[in-house]
This record gives structure tokens, sequence and C-alpha cells, in this order.
């Protein structure tokens, strides 16, 4: 299987013409995610390449959670880079809490205009802090459904949708 250079070789098929090139062999396929680093491969990309679904959010998630639990405290979401190798770690580390977290931002991303990240962390955070009470306050931020007129998640949502 080639991991790299498939379109120069279309390109060199199409003209008609030879080329000197490297042949590496042998490489383990988990190189894959830092190699043509001229392009960079996004989370996204390189965990759709290894069959996640969702990955735009799941990547947005799994760097947050990185963020967080390597942060000092301070700004956790902040500009920090976060290659594709450690977003992947992160989802090998904690894949429950980031399927769970990939299902609920699913669920609830069209009527809460939080980004994918933050929501996710926050699903995350929730569900460590209180979960019980987590079920309530997700549930109801992602609805808007409570019989309680000032619930705080309710609040929450109203503030994050009228600022949107």
């Amino acid at each position: 299987m080639m991991l790299n250079g498939q379109h120069r070789a279309a390109a060199v098929v199409l003209a008609n013409k030879a080329i000197p090139v490297v042949v590496i062999r042998g490489v383990d396929s988990s190189t894959f995610t830092t190699m043509d680093q001229a392009q960079s491969r996004t989370s996204a990309c390189v965990m759709n390449m290894e069959g996640y679904t969702y990955v735009t959010e799941r990547a947005a998630i799994a760097r947050a959670l990185y963020c967080w639990e390597t942060s000092d405290g301070k700004s956790p979401l902040g500009s920090k880079r976060v290659l594709p190798d450690e977003v992947l770690l992160t989802q090998s580390v904690y894949p429950d809490e980031v399927d769970a977290a990939v299902e609920y931002i699913v669920q609830c991303k069209r009527d809460v205009p939080v980004p994918s990240g933050t929501l996710g962390l926050a699903h995350i955070l929730f569900r460590r802090a209180r979960p019980r009470k987590s079920v309530e306050f997700l549930d109801v931020l992602a609805t808007g459904l409570t019989t309680v007129a000032k619930h705080p998640a309710l609040t929450f949502r109203k503030r994050v949708i009228r600022d949107k």
C-alpha cells in the first residue's frame, strides 16, 4: 500500500514520463499522521483516515480535552498547538468520554450555538463532576425543556442563543 505520493504517481502515469523517485518500504502505517508535513494534515483528516465518525466534532472535543488535561489551569482552550497524534492519543485514552460527548454534540449542535470543542469538554467535565445532575443539565441545555423557569441550563441556553 502506498502511504504517500499517490497524486505524483498518477501524474507520472498520465504524462507517460519517467522520473527518479525514492521508495521506502516497510514503514509503519502510524507514521502517516506526520508524513507530508508541507501540507498539514488536520486532526479531523487523520481521524477520518483512522475510521472515526463525526471527525470534525470528535477532533475538536479531543483537542479541547487534551488542552484541559495538559494545562496548568490557565486558558486551557487557548491557542496551544495540538498535533494530530496528540488528538488521537486523547481519543484512545478517553474513548468512552469522547464518544459520549460526540453523541451529545451531534444531537444538539443545531440548537446550541457553542463551538463543538467547548460544548464537548463541558459535557465531559459535567459528567465527571456530577454524573446524575449532569444528565438533567445537559438535556435542558440541548432541548430547552424544563418546568423550572430559571433553570441554570435554560438561562445559559437562552443567553447563548440570544448572543449568537
